[in-house]
């Protein structure tokens, strides 16, 4: 969409999408009705690699991911063609996959136990990393008060102190 520039009289120039609306009929109070339209809907597919997510350390396993490279799986669809013959939605357990079957499609895209055993102890390290700058930041709240308290303690003690030698 071209946008065009038009200055007001006391205000700053403001883009406004070029609507084929002469200037003289557009005011602060004129509505644009803008509509989005999709096209077609293209299947793709992507390998399977070893990922780098931390979250699979926690139920064990190595972490996949999905590759750069796609092949086109089939032709392209309309929208409405697509939402009336895709496969019915999956929950969040049905879409987490266990460590044993990422292990299995690991290896049988070429990935060694070695490999997988690297990536697995690296996803750990990060998770661990993660969780401890969690707790940090659980404790900041505490290391403030204390150090409030402290300062409250100083000044209370240097007045008393300052009072005493009066």
């Amino acid at each position: 969409m071209q946008s065009n520039t038009t200055p007001s009289s006391n205000k700053s120039s403001i883009a406004k999408p070029n609507l084929n609306i002469p200037d003289q009929h557009r005011d602060e109070n004129t509505t644009i009705s803008v509509t989005v339209h999709f096209g077609k809907v293209q299947i793709r597919e992507y390998p399977r690699i070893l990922g780098d997510n931390p979250s699979c350390a926690t139920h064990g396993g190595p972490p996949i991911s999905i590759g750069w490279f796609y092949i086109t799986t089939s032709p392209s669809l309309s929208l409405e063609e697509y939402e009336v013959n895709r496969p019915k939605r999956r929950n969040l357990d049905q879409l987490r996959m266990p460590p044993k079957v990422r292990r299995t499609v690991l290896q049988s895209n070429g990935f060694t136990s070695q490999e997988m055993l690297v990536v697995t102890k690296n996803a750990s390290y990060v998770l661990s990393c993660r969780r401890s700058s969690y707790a940090m930041v659980e404790c900041e709240h505490i290391q403030l008060l204390i150090e409030c308290t402290m300062c409250w303690l100083r000044k209370r003690i240097c007045r008393r102190s300052h009072n005493n030698k009066k």
